[in-house]
Formats: structure tokens, sequence, C-alpha cells
């Protein structure tokens, strides 16, 4: 039998990591079931998904995923994003299987990821109403809640802990060997211990004694251990926790009680049975001692482990009152917001430390009480928040709110954490996905253009050709008919101009004539032929570069663009007073500012020469500059809607870049950069 010190020694371990352990899966499971009553996790939206990503982040310490299952065991969307998981059916897994039919939280064997990790999934129901639409769940890291909970458990030189399923698998044992196997396997050659594995599958806790002198095929001296076990109760099953001390360790606890008694107990009879009340009394104040003792020391061991996560985390961690005051931070909050000292962050209110409007428009000051009033009626909440450091600059960050006693009062624990990386790196994504998107329009509009416009061409050129026939033909030219046929002509020819400007647009001029051009002596040709169409109230100016590089260029293809884009100025200014500035120069452009380009196709970097069109028109707002370059868009009245569009054509295909700048009624400034090219490159691809 174990003797009651053995018990003592060994009982106060075990309940301390069975409430720890239980403790951080109720915790996890409360996170998700307030997760799955939220209506975009249930439509899964991509507010949803986004707060997928929220809740991953303030979890990542001990979450390594976080999964949306729909009612049919298929992986709808996971976090971090795996395309490749997306659509795969997991219905045939055991934890699935059970929550599709009982609609409980369920948390699955321990297993070992892909990853190479060993985890289990925990997953709660997903209801819309009274309908199941699913689970959320967490791939939690197993090998953190052992380190947390286990490996530290150590009771003289050589007790520990380890740890069983319901089915009997060693989910935790510092014995080499025996983690992912069946406890009733490693142990099969000693009976002590199966009796106890088989008391521990069925939930039952206790005290026993156990042999051993072998582990796994290597004989050892034999040793008896003292081993107390009871029961983990987690989400809709149970593991099973034993704390093993060395016989000989408790025997030596056992003496040193055995030697304190016996003094005790000549004390006794040497006062006598007349102090026995005394003793009684004074033995009954020493236990209360002796236990508020062990209260003060326990809550100073709590203290000092919180005080110790609290210095060293990574995040930073604001203890706030619920007037939104500070009382405490950490150094990582210190640096988080570039205070140089803590008295001087205590001075300062917490909304100092965002911005005076949150994204949404809503006061940071009303918002702020907004989120904690939801942390002190939930006990905690997770959120996106704006701050602010000391400097002004402002941050996005994940923001998880925790209610907690200081000193007797309610407060608020505030854990932020920097996502400003996090959030560039997804701008950069979908700044990727846009340029693709719209990479394929123009490239799928091209090939229409291109396509359409042939055919036409080869249409009208029957048509005028006909046409001309017919005028030559008629031997008594009649006043009547004629000008009906010529203008049938001129109008044939204005629509081959229309189809050249789409091959312009769709980069795919018939015939480019490559040579070395002067751009400045290009400007002044197409600002001869823009003269007639201008009306006199836009005055025209040209400022030149007189030592611009010549460039290999379509002479007729940038005197269209140049031509273009003074027209589409003009028309701009309308009929009012204006002007029109047309300059040229010479700059070297490095791949940031080349990512302005209204083309997708950046051009290395480099020396550029370049025309600009400057106009003191209408202006643009910026979903109008966004349009300004797709076929047949318009803001006038006049004019095609091809212009422009030709333009960005006969520039991509000199790999050259457009930038524009404008705002409603600041008019509009278009810089067109032609790459210079050095002596012996090749431009063939024009």
């Amino acid at each position: 039998m174990p003797s009651r010190t053995s018990t003592t020694i060994s009982l106060l371990l075990p309940s301390r990591q069975k409430k720890g352990i239980e403790g951080f899966f109720r915790f996890h499971t409360d996170m998700l079931v307030k997760n799955a009553s939220y209506k975009h996790i249930i439509n899964l939206d991509s507010e949803g998904k986004r707060n997928m990503e929220v809740v991953y982040n303030a979890f990542s310490d001990n979450v390594a995923g976080v999964t949306r299952v729909d009612e049919k065991g298929r992986i709808e969307y996971t976090f971090p994003y795996d395309a490749k998981s997306i659509g795969r059916d997991i219905s045939f897994q055991s934890h699935i299987r059970e929550i599709m039919k009982t609609r409980r939280p369920v948390m699955s064997d321990v297993f070992t990821a892909v990853q190479g990790f060993r985890a289990v999934a925990l997953h709660v129901p997903v209801f819309e109403g009274t309908t199941f639409r699913g689970t959320i769940g967490f791939l939690i890291r197993f090998e953190n809640i052992a380190r947390e909970y286990l490996e530290n458990v150590r009771i003289g030189n050589d007790g520990y802990a380890w740890l069983i399923s319901k089915e009997g698998i060693e989910l935790y044992c510092p014995v080499p060997g025996h983690i992912g196997h069946s406890v009733f396997e490693n142990c099969k050659d000693f009976p002590s211990i199966i009796a106890m594995a088989r008391e521990m599958t069925l939930g039952k806790k206790g005290i026993t004694v156990y042999e051993y002198d072998m582990v796994r095929d290597r004989k050892t001296k034999t040793k008896v251990k003292h081993a107390v076990y009871l029961p983990i109760n987690v989400v809709n099953t149970y593991w099973s926790i034993v704390i093993a001390t060395p016989d000989t360790e408790v025997l030596g606890a056992v003496s040193k009680f055995r030697t304190k008694l016996a003094v005790i107990f000549g004390l006794l009879l040497l006062f006598g049975i007349p102090s026995s009340y005394f003793g009684a009394r004074a033995w009954k104040i020493l236990a209360e001692e002796t236990k508020r003792k062990e209260t003060e020391r326990a809550l100073k061991e709590s203290e000092e482990r919180y005080r110790t996560l609290f210095d060293s985390s990574v995040d930073s961690i604001i203890i706030i009152s619920q007037e939104l005051t500070p009382i405490d931070l950490n150094p990582a909050a210190l640096k988080l917001f570039g205070f140089s000292s803590k008295d001087e962050f205590m001075k300062r209110t917490v909304v100092s430390g965002s911005p005076e409007y949150q994204p949404d428009g809503v006061p940071s000051s009303v918002k702020a009480k907004e989120m904690i009033n939801i942390a002190l009626e939930k006990g905690s909440h997770v959120f996106e928040w704006t701050h602010k450091k000391v400097d002004g600059t402002e941050f996005p960050a994940v923001v998880l709110l925790s209610r907690m006693i200081v000193d007797g009062r309610v407060a608020i624990q505030s854990s932020v954490r920097d996502i400003s990386d996090q959030k560039r790196a997804e701008e950069r994504r979908l700044e990727m996905e846009k340029r693709v998107l719209h990479s394929q329009k123009m490239e799928s509009l091209g090939v229409l253009a291109g396509g359409l416009a042939h055919v036409l061409n080869n249409i009208l050129t029957v048509i005028q050709t006909n046409l001309e026939i017919a005028v030559m033909e008629i031997k008594q030219p009649s006043q009547g008919c004629t000008p009906y046929i010529k203008g049938a002509i001129d109008a044939t020819r204005n629509a081959a101009e229309l189809t050249d400007q789409i091959l312009a647009y769709a980069g795919k001029s018939v015939v480019p004539m490559v040579r070395t051009i002067d751009l400045n002596a290009m400007v002044e040709t197409g600002l001869m032929l823009c003269k007639a169409s201008i009306p006199q109230k836009i005055s025209l100016d040209f400022r030149r570069d007189a030592h611009l590089p010549q460039v290999t260029a379509d002479a007729g293809q940038v005197q269209q663009a140049i031509v273009n884009l003074v027209t589409n100025a003009a028309e701009a200014i309308g009929q009012t007073e204006g002007s029109i500035t047309v300059s040229t120069g010479i700059e070297d452009y490095d791949a940031l500012r080349l990512e302005e380009s209204r083309i997708n196709e950046r051009p290395d970097p480099g020396r550029f020469i370049f025309f600009e069109v400057a106009d003191t028109g209408c202006g643009m707002d910026a979903s109008g500059q966004q349009l300004m370059f797709d076929p047949f868009y318009t803001t006038k009245f006049t004019g095609r809607g091809l212009g422009v569009p030709a333009v960005l054509g006969i520039i991509r295909r000199h790999r050259g870049a457009i930038f524009v700048r404008s705002a409603p009624g600041l008019g509009t400034t278009v810089r067109v950069l032609l790459p210079v090219v050095e002596h012996g490159q090749d431009m063939a691809g024009i």
C-alpha cells in the first residue's frame, strides 16, 4: 500500500496539471464557439475569412491552423491558406464523423501533422438558426501542451508525469520510444502497470505502486514507484495523467516526517495531558498558519510566473482600467509604441495610442469603449485596430482583450501584435492579382480588337474600292449621286483610320517603320497637325529639351501618340479658354518609380526620354483615371474613345511607360517614357 505521505507528495501535481490542461481546451473551445456564431463565419464571406486570419494570428503560438468545414465534411477554407486543401473531403475522419452525428464539440486523437509535429484537431459545430452548416476548428500543436504542463513536472530526481488517451495510447512519456504506442504493448511485461492502465482507460482515479526492471528491450535495476492517476476531461473525451514517484524518494520523505513526529510526540508526553487542550489549539493554529503560508507561496509563485511571461512576451501587453487609464505595460509595449520610459507612457491615456478615428470612421475613443465592453461581457475579444506610435506613425494590429482582476478590481489585459508586414504582403498579393487580371483582360481585348480590325479592314477595302470604281464609271457625273458616293468613300477612310487606332491599341500595327527619330521634331510636326482642329481659345506651348538623344522607334506611331494626347487634352478643355503645354526631357527612373506606370508590363530601370502633355481642362477623379485607357471609355460627347487607348498600345509596344496626374478641376498631365537605346541594343520587337 502507498503511504499517506506519498499520496500527499504526488496528489498535488496531477490536480494542478489536470486543471491546466482542462482550462486550456475549455478556453480554445469557447473561442471557437464564439466565432462559430459570427454571421460572416457562418456564410464564410470575405469578412469571415479575414476573421479566421485574425483569430489565427492571435493564437498562433499554440494553433497551427484554423479550418472551416461544410456540412458535408469538405474543407471550405483554411488559414494559413492552402489551395490544395480547399474542397478536400475529410468526412471519413473519426472526429468529423462524430461531430456530424452529435452536433457537439469534438476533439481528435493525437496525430502527426504533415508539417511533422504532433497535433490534435478541435472542432465545434456551426449553426444558422437550427440548421447545421458545418464546423470550424483549430489544429493545435500537442507539443506545446506537453511542454507547458508535463515536461517540467519533477518530483525529486526521478519522478515524472506521463499521459495516455482513453484508448491507452501514450500521448506523453519521457521514456524514449513510448510516445504514440499502446501502454499495453509498451508495458506488457509488467502486470502492475497494466492493471493501473486498465483503471485509467476506464476514467478512474487512484493511487498504486508498480515495479519495473526494463525500459523497452533494455534490462535495468528493479525499481518501485508510487503513482497517482486521475482522468482529464478534454472536450468530448478524456485522457489520464500519471505522476510517478520513486520509492526511495518517498521513503526519504516518510523518514523525515517520522523523525519530526517522534519529537512532537515526546514533547507532548513531557508536558502531559493537561497541556493537550492548548496543544490542540496550537496545532490548529499551526495548521492554519501553514495553510496560509502555502496559499501565499502559491500566489507568489503564480504572480512570479505571470510577471516572467508578462516581461518576456514578444507581444505588446498593456493592463488598463475600465476607464481606459494604463495600469502596467511590458517592455515590448514600450518598444512597439516608441516610448523611452514607462513613466512617459503612464502619463498618457490609452486612447492617445490611437488616431482620432478608426478606418471605419468611428472615433477611437468611442470604439475603444465598445471593444472593452464586449471583452468585459464575454471574457475576451479579438479584433483589428489601428494604433499610433509616439512619433505619430500609424500601424495596423491584432488586439486581444482579456478580462482580469488587479488588486481586487476588474481590469483589461490588452495584447497587441503589429501586423504591418502581413498587411503589406496581402496588399502586394492583391496588387499582383489585380495586375495579372488586368493583363489578361488587356490581352483578351487586344486579341479581339486585332481580329476585328483586320476583318473590318478587309471589308472596308472592298467597299472603298467598289465606290471608287463606281465614281470612275459614271460617264456623266450627276450632281445628285456623285457627292453621296464621295461621302461614302470619305466614311470608309474614316473607318479605316478607326481600325488603325484599334490595331495600335492591340499592339498589332501592320508595318512598323523602326528607325532613329528626333523626338523634338516629332512633337513639332504633331503640334502643326493639331493646330487646325484646336479652338483658338486654347493656347499651345512647346517646351523642348534641346539636348535629347535620338531614340529608335516607329516615327508614325510616336507621332500618332502625340497627336492623340494633344487632341484629347483639347477636348478636355472644350470651348472655354485654356492652355496645353507639351514638354520633352530626359530622366532616370528606378524600379520604384516605374511601379506607378499605367502599363502593366514594366520596363527595366534606366534612362528614358519623355514627352509630357499638360492641360488646364476638367481633370479626372481616381475612377476616371483607372478607366481612361479602356477602349471606348470617354467622358466627352465627341470622339470615339480610342485615342488614348491607342497611345497605351503604342507605348507598350515600344517598351515604355505612361504616368498620369489629374484631379477634378485641376487639369490632367500625361507623361510618356521611351527607353534610350544604347548602341548595339535590339528594338526588333517593336
